[in-house]
């Protein structure tokens, strides 16, 4: 499947410091899967920041097709008992 970054989501990798690789990892093999709004889904993985020195979570919403996965919008955050489901979801 391609994957295909929004010009939204690709300037946040920089304004908000997130390496390509973490997110790329989460999009190929994600901790958690929940659905989001209007069709699409949120993949989160935790990661330790070497920015911030801590776990945070990466949220990475994105809209699937059976050819493509497009990555909306990417952020971190440390809230992560906010967004933790416990587990994949299909």
């Amino acid at each position: 499947m391609e994957v295909i970054f929004h010009s939204h989501a690709e300037s946040k990798l920089l304004s908000r410091q997130i390496p390509r690789e973490i997110v790329m990892e989460a999009v190929s093999n994600p901790q958690e899967r929940v659905p989001g709004h209007s069709g699409r889904w949120v993949y989160q993985s935790r990661f330790f920041d070497t920015v911030h020195a801590e776990e945070l979570l990466l949220r990475v919403v994105v809209e699937e097709s059976d050819e493509e996965l497009l990555i909306l919008a990417i952020y971190k955050t440390s809230k992560i008992d906010k967004y933790w489901q416990g587990g994949l979801q299909a």
